[in-house]
């Protein structure tokens, strides 16, 4: 899960996650290219995670990129989100580069719409505490 991503472990962490929403900040230098690549995650559990995708990574890594695919993800990075404009209210960042490796899940057991119903009782009763 994306909670328990452990960047000091001897073996690579491996994901499961479902792509949100994806976006793309184009590079000032040349308009045709990407800078970055910023996306939101979620792991089979709902949590959320906002994620980052360098510009010397993007060649090899934007054709699994899309939004609402599911991917198993190994070896991510994991930083802290210092970013002024955070889309999600985490400490972290997951941070897929060089030597992370992408490819397609086709056994996602998460929530497939990105966000969970609660009834109105419990809303009002604050019975639904979220964490991050």
């Amino acid at each position: 899960m994306l909670h328990e991503i452990d960047v000091l472990r001897s073996t690579p962490s491996t994901i499961k996650i479902k792509v949100l929403k994806v976006w793309s900040v184009n590079d000032n230098n040349n308009v045709d290219e990407d800078f970055l690549i910023i996306m939101v995650l979620m792991d089979e559990s709902g949590n959320r995670m906002q994620s980052t995708v360098l510009k010397q990574d993007i060649f090899c890594l934007k054709r699994y990129l899309n939004e609402n695919d599911t991917l198993t993800v190994v070896n991510p990075s994991l930083g802290s989100n210092g970013s002024n404009y955070k889309v999600i209210d985490c400490p972290n960042k997951l941070v897929l580069n060089s030597s992370t490796h992408v490819n397609p899940c086709n056994q996602f057991e998460g929530l497939m719409l990105g966000f969970k119903f609660y009834s109105f009782k419990s809303v009002i009763d604050k019975e639904n505490q979220v964490s991050y």
